[in-house]
C-alpha cells in the first residue's frame, strides 16, 4: 500500500529474475537463447510483464480475496480455448485428408482408430463389457447415426469450404434448444431465449448465404453438414 505499483514490479520481476538464474544454473551451465529465438523470447517477457503488471494493480485497487479467483480462473479458461482450437483444427485435418483419400475411407479409419482407443482405455481401467439386449439395440441406433453424421461431416468437407461446414454444423445447438422446448420438461424457451435463437439463426443464415468463396462453397455440401 506504501509503495507504487511499478516498484513492487521492479522487485518482484527482481526476485523472479534471482530465482530463475539459481535453477537455470543449477547444474553449472546456463544454456542462453540463441539469436533466432530472441524475438521470441523478448515476445513472452513483455506478455509476463504485462500480466505482472494488471496483476498488481487489480491487487491494489480489488481485495486478494477477489484478484486471486479470477487469476486462477486463467487455466480453465486457457483450456476452453485450446479445446475449442483442437475442435477448429480436427475439421481442418479433415479437409486436408480428403484431398487424399475417400471421406468415408476416412470416416471408418477414424472410428476404428477410436474403438482401439475406446477398448485401450477400458482395459487399463478395468471397465467390463457387458452389454444386455436392450442396451446392445439401442446402442447400435444410436451407432449407426453416429457414423451418418460422421460420414456426412466428412462428405461435406470434400465438398465445400471448412468455414461453412464449421458454422453450420455447430447450429446443433439451437436444434437442441428447440427439442428441449417441446420434449423436456422445464425447458420451456422464454422471450430472451427465443430472440437468441432468432438472431443466432439469422447470423448463420446471413453467413452461409455469403458466395465469396467462390467454386468452393456448395450447397450440397452444406446440406451434407
Amino acid at each position: 500500500r506504501s509503495e507504487t505499483i511499478w516498484t513492487v514490479l521492479f522487485y518482484m520481476t527482481l526476485m523472479q529474475l534471482v530465482f530463475g538464474a539459481v535453477c537455470a544454473g543449477a547444474d553449472g551451465d546456463i544454456a542462453l537463447p540463441s539469436l533466432s529465438n530472441m524475438p521470441w523470447v523478448v515476445l513472452i517477457a513483455c506478455a509476463g510483464l504485462f500480466a505482472h503488471l494488471c496483476l498488481t494493480s487489480a491487487l491494489s485497487l480489488a481485495p486478494a480475496t477477489v484478484v486471486v479467483p479470477v487469476d486462477l480462473l486463467r487455466l480453465p479458461v486457457i483450456m476452453l480455448v485450446g479445446f475449442a482450437l483442437l475442435l477448429a483444427f480436427n475439421q481442418v485435418v479433415i479437409k486436408i485428408t480428403n484431398g487424399g483419400f475417400q471421406p468415408v475411407f476416412s470416416a471408418g479409419i477414424r472410428s476404428v482408430l477410436a474403438l482401439f482407443v475406446l477398448l485401450g482405455w477400458m482395459r487399463l481401467t478395468g471397465k467390463p463389457i457387458v452389454l444386455s439386449r436392450h442396451v446392445l439395440r439401442s446402442g447400435i441406433g444410436i451407432g449407426l447415426l453416429f457414423a451418418l453424421e460422421f460420414v456426412l461431416l466428412f462428405i461435406a468437407l470434400d465438398l465445400t469450404t471448412v468455414s461453412r461446414v464449421g458454422i453450420i454444423f455447430y447450429t446443433m445447438s439451437v436444434w437442441l434448444a428447440l427439442a428441449g422446448h417441446f420434449y423436456l420438461p422445464g425447458g420451456r424457451l422464454q422471450g430472451a431465449s427465443v430472440l437468441g435463437l432468432v438472431l443466432a439463426t439469422v447470423g448463420v443464415i446471413w453467413a452461409i448465404g455469403n458466395r465469396s468463396e467462390g467454386q468452393q462453397a456448395s450447397w450440397v455440401g452444406d446440406l451434407a453438414t
